[in-house]
Parts: structure tokens; C-alpha cells; sequence
């Protein structure tokens, strides 16, 4: 668990064998236990596996419209030659962040994600037709990224 500028504020681990399709309880911890003094509407929480590939799964104690999310930064380079936008949150968390591109066709690998502090990603933009697309009047935002 960190708070939204990426502090730790909380780290456990559970070992875990669950058999195919299946799911088994890993445990209970209480926010009493894990918050450590923090407002749940101030924490995000990363859940990830370790010994194979898996993407991590960020979980929130509060609803979208209770969370107290500081602003942050985003740093956009497009590369139109490989058809890619690498987006990077700085300073706190940016949550559900948006790719636009207001031309017909397109579509993008990943969209509307959150980004935890310093972490990058990189999407890429693909014409369904096969026809080249134009970065040109791409726009990122996020819900608590101020707009230029």
C-alpha cells in the first residue's frame, strides 16, 4: 500500500497455491491494521505476484468520487514513426488516464489506466484499416492532471 505520491505506507506478503480456474482466501487484513495512521481516501493499493509474469492489480478503499487525489504531472513523448505515446506520471498518482485522438479507426493498446508515481507506459496507436495514423492532434489527460 502507498499514498498517492508513492510512499510506502503498508507491505505484506502472502504465499499462494491455488489450483487451476480456481480460488482460494490468501487472508484478512484490517485498514486499522494496514493504514497506519492514514485516511483511506489518501492510499492506493498494488497488488502483484512474484516468480512469474502478471500484472500488477491496483485496488482503492474509497470510491473514485472520495478520493482526496493531489494533482499530478504527466510527461507525454510521441514517437510517430513507431505509432507509440509513452505517458509517465510525476509527482503523484495519475488516475484514469486518457488517450484521444479524434480521428475515426483508431485504437490504442491500453487506455484509461492509472499510473502510480515515476511509472511509465507505453501504448500504442493502430488505424484498424491499416492506414497510417497521425499523432498530430493526440491528447492525454487524467482526472487529476491539470490541462495545458
Amino acid at each position: 500500500m502507498t499514498d498517492f505520491a508513492g510512499n510506502a505506507v503498508f507491505e505484506t506478503g502472502f504465499e499462494a497455491k491455488v489450483p487451476a480456474n480456481g480460488a482460494v482466501r490468501l487472508g484478512t487484513l484490517s485498514e486499522g491494521d494496514v493504514l497506519n495512521g492514514r485516511a483511506a481516501e489518501d492510499v492506493v493499493v498494488v497488488l502483484t505476484a512474484q516468480g512469474f509474469e502478471a500484472p500488477a492489480n491496483v485496488v482503492y478503499l474509497r470510491d473514485p468520487k472520495d478520493l482526496r487525489l493531489p494533482a499530478a504531472e504527466l510527461d507525454v513523448v510521441v514517437n510517430e514513426a513507431e505509432s507509440t505515446v509513452r505517458v509517465t506520471a510525476r509527482g503523484h498518482l495519475a488516475r484514469f488516464v486518457k488517450l484521444d485522438l479524434p480521428q475515426g479507426n483508431v485504437r490504442f493498446s491500453d487506455n484509461f489506466f492509472d499510473l502510480l508515481p515515476g511509472e511509465s507506459k507505453t501504448v500504442r496507436v493502430t488505424d484498424r484499416t491499416g492506414e497510417p495514423v497521425s499523432l498530430a492532434r493526440l491528447s492525454v489527460s487524467a482526472l487529476n492532471v491539470k490541462q495545458r
